[in-house]
Parts: C-alpha cells; sequence; structure tokens
C-alpha cells in the first residue's frame, strides 16, 4: 500500500495520471470478498451496497417520472392542433393592441395579455409543429399500408415522386391518384387502339369482325393484343 502510495505521489510530481484502480480478479465476486472481510469492512460493504440500491431506486423512479412526463406530453400534442386554449393563444399572440398607454388599465391588460400569449406561443408553437409532422407521416405511412404497390412498383413510385417534385402544393394522395388516373387513361387509349387496328386487319383480310364470320378463318387468342401486322399475316394464312 505504501508502495503505490508514493508512487502515485511521484506521478502527481510528474503530472502524471495514476494508473486505473484495480477492478475483481477472475475468480472473485462481491459477494466472495465480503465472506472474507472482517467485521468493520463488511459493515461498510454492507452501507455501500445499501447506498447503491437507494440509488439505484432512485434513478428508477426518476426515469418512471420522467417516462410520465413524456407520455402527459405526447398526449398535449395529440390535443394541441385542436384544442380552443392554444387557438385563443395564437390569436391573442397575434391580435394588434394598438398604442400602449401604461396609465390607460385596459391598454395595459392588453398589453400584459398579449405578451402572456407571445410567450405561450413560443412554448407550444414547437410542439403543435412536431405534432402535425407526426400526424402527416402517419397518413402517409396509413396510405402507403393501404397501396402497396407505392413499396413495390418503382415506375410508379418515380411517376408519383416526380408530380410531387413538379408540385409542391399535391399531397401524396392526390399525386398517386392522379398518375393511376394517367396510367387508366393510357391503358384505356391502347385498347382502343388495338380494337381498331384489329378491325383494320380483320377487314382488310376480308373476315368480317362480329357475326357471320367466314368459314374456316378463325380469329388468334390473344388477338387484341397482337400488333395489327402480325394479326393481318395470320388472318392472310387462313384466307389460303
Amino acid at each position: 500500500m505504501l508502495r503505490n502510495f508514493w508512487r502515485n505521489t511521484k506521478q502527481k510530481k510528474k503530472g502524471e495520471a495514476p494508473p486505473p484502480k484495480e477492478g475483481l480478479r477472475e475468480g472473485e465476486s462481491w459477494d466472495s470478498l465480503f465472506d472474507q472481510a472482517d467485521e468493520n469492512s463488511q459493515r461498510a460493504m454492507q452501507q455501500l451496497r445499501a447506498d447503491y440500491t437507494r440509488k439505484t431506486q432512485e434513478l428508477a423512479k426518476q426515469r418512471q417520472e420522467i417516462e410520465e412526463q413524456r407520455i402527459q406530453l405526447e398526449s398535449l400534442k395529440t390535443s394541441l392542433e385542436d384544442n380552443e386554449a392554444y387557438k385563443a393563444i395564437r390569436k391573442a399572440a397575434q391580435e394588434d393592441t394598438g398604442d400602449f398607454d401604461p396609465y390607460d388599465s385596459e391598454s395595459f391588460q392588453r398589453y400584459v395579455n398579449k405578451i402572456v400569449a407571445e410567450k405561450l406561443q413560443a412554448v407550444l408553437e414547437p410542439m403543435a409543429e412536431q405534432q402535425m409532422k407526426h400526424h402527416a407521416q402517419a397518413k402517409i405511412q396509413s396510405f402507403m399500408s393501404q397501396h402497396p404497390e407505392l413499396k413495390t412498383d418503382e415506375n410508379l413510385r418515380g411517376e408519383v415522386r416526380t408530380m410531387l417534385e413538379n408540385n409542391e402544393s399535391l399531397s401524396l394522395q392526390d399525386a398517386y391518384w392522379i398518375v393511376k388516373g394517367r396510367r387508366s387513361h393510357a391503358a384505356s387509349e391502347k385498347a382502343q387502339l388495338q380494337s381498331l387496328a384489329f378491325q383494320k386487319a380483320a377487314k382488310a383480310s376480308g373476315l368480317k369482325v362480329g357475326i357471320g364470320q367466314n368459314k374456316g378463318v378463325t380469329v388468334p387468342k390473344g388477338a387484341q393484343k397482337m400488333r395489327a401486322h402480325d394479326l393481318y399475316q395470320h388472318l392472310l394464312k387462313q384466307q389460303k
């Protein structure tokens, strides 16, 4: 012990940091050291353990109180957007009180109310903004869960993203339905063009579309999806 004392003293004089204190060695435990200690050391160790237990319980209680306060704040945030008192505070903070007259009790009261409202708004406004962001994020996640193709269809996601970038006033929902409507319209136009191409090809080959088709002439399966040229060639072969 004296050797360690003198070594630490020399290191302090040299400006060096003392070596770290030795912890439990391999195979040692608090209980084993307690059993080996003398009566006075055991009393001190019991006091240390009691202090440690008390501190741990205090920390656990503080964590519980912090969690309860967090839940209360979350509840406050949730109710801020539709809270009439908060709306009244915002209105009072933005109200024009006119010229301040310290000798007029009503003017003085309006001035005080405005200052108080501004202070309260400064505290509550960040909470309201955070709440709105949270609600917006939850709304987006809910919409994407209801329309999983937004997660799986890369082309659709790209079109929706481009739509949002080109028009910042649009919401995700608006952009999604605009793109879906555009796709539906394009698909309808494509189907109409394919139908017209089918009819023209059939007419060019002498096939009557509808009732009274030429005997021996058959329409291939999936003709509506075939290109007009391919369909025309197929029908020509049928005529031979």
